[in-house]
């Protein structure tokens, strides 16, 4: 069971939902998981022609379903009312949409389900910070990714959609290799065993958030086009001014300590990451307010979006080489 608890320790969340024949649902920790499963994965390693076999095994076996969604402002469940009770019943909205989404993770052949309302303890700070760090890695490690979009009927309502405004959901749409997408009445939008795979959703989702097709098929995080992907995040909007940071810590693949209370300094921290490890100059093409930390360093991704814009003054027609954007002060074509 060595391989089994490496896996499970190094490589899935630290909480998941295991979700009864019955659909009764129980929080558990990895220590529950691998006790829980122990019987199945001996049964089944018994076969194995070769040890080799064993991860891809485990991992078939331990499959788990992520859920992605905008939060409501009340009434999502909480570690702390996931831990104590086995039934939910309420009809608290919150609860309503955790069910849904556990029933739909049972159609997709998943015992187990993920969900960042109630899956780890945000009283720890531990915890906390290892769910922030590696988050993208869980939504990779999915078996599906179901997102709700509870502004959506259909493709066509997609640029009213709250969800593609949002901060955190950014890594929720690059990091799972299968994703399906499921209206406010839990429709599917599609007829797609997976939606990165449809042309049609494709299609939508670029036109929507300004990402290729080819990022939304084959994302890897890290530090390559960096400038693009803060432009993606210019685009979107956090509750709390340090997740502009926190939530592009994963789709940089960087280290970065979580801080919550630090403010504005995360992003600066963040850039400053990023500066020292990356090679690509575009990362100093920005315009706009920089850091109140930090004169060199932009004040949020919005500054790459405000250069691009100034930049674009500069090419239209008519338009002589030293007429000054505002934004840029002296141009650094002369």
């Amino acid at each position: 069971m060595t391989v089994t608890a490496e896996l499970v320790f190094n490589e899935m969340p630290s909480h998941l939902i295991y979700i009864s024949d019955d659909y009764e649902t129980t929080l558990i920790d990895r220590e529950t998981l691998v006790d829980l499963f122990r019987p199945e994965l001996i049964s089944v390693c018994k076969d194995l022609v070769s040890k080799d076999e064993l991860p891809d095994v485990v991992r078939q076996k331990l499959r788990y379903a992520a859920l992605s969604h905008r939060w409501l402002s009340v009434g999502e469940p909480t570690f702390q009312e996931m831990s104590v009770e086995r039934k939910h019943q309420s009809t608290r909205p919150g609860l309503i949409k955790l069910r849904n989404f556990c029933q739909k993770a049972m159609e997709y052949g998943c015992r187990l389900a993920w969900s960042d309302t109630c899956c780890f303890d945000k009283k720890s700070s531990a915890e906390l910070d290892e769910a922030i760090r590696a988050m993208f890695k869980w939504y990779r490690n999915a078996e599906i990714c179901i997102v709700f979009l509870a502004d959506s009927s259909s493709i066509s309502d997609f640029s009213e959609e709250v969800w593609f405004q949002r901060g955190w959901t950014l890594q929720e749409l690059l990091a799972p290799p299968r994703i399906n997408f499921y209206g406010r009445h839990w429709d599917e939008l599609s007829h797609s065993r997976n939606d990165k795979e449809d042309h049609s959703m494709l299609e939508a989702l670029s036109h929507v958030t300004g990402i290729s097709r080819r990022n939304l098929l084959y994302f890897s995080p890290g530090l390559v086009d960096v400038r693009e992907k803060m432009i993606w995040a210019s685009k979107r909007r956090t509750t709390r001014v340090e997740d502009i940071a926190y939530s592009l810590i994963g789709i940089l693949n960087i280290s970065l300590s979580v801080a919550y209370g630090e403010g504005e300094r995360a992003f600066r921290r963040l850039m400053e990451a990023i500066i020292q490890a990356c090679r690509e100059w575009q990362i100093l093409a920005w315009a706009g307010p920089h850091s109140p930390f930090q004169a060199s360093i932009p004040r949020s991704p919005l500054a790459y979006c405000a250069f691009d814009e100034a930049f674009a003054t500069l090419l239209l027609p008519n338009r002589y080489i030293t007429d000054r954007p505002s934004k840029l002060g002296d141009p650094f074509l002369r």
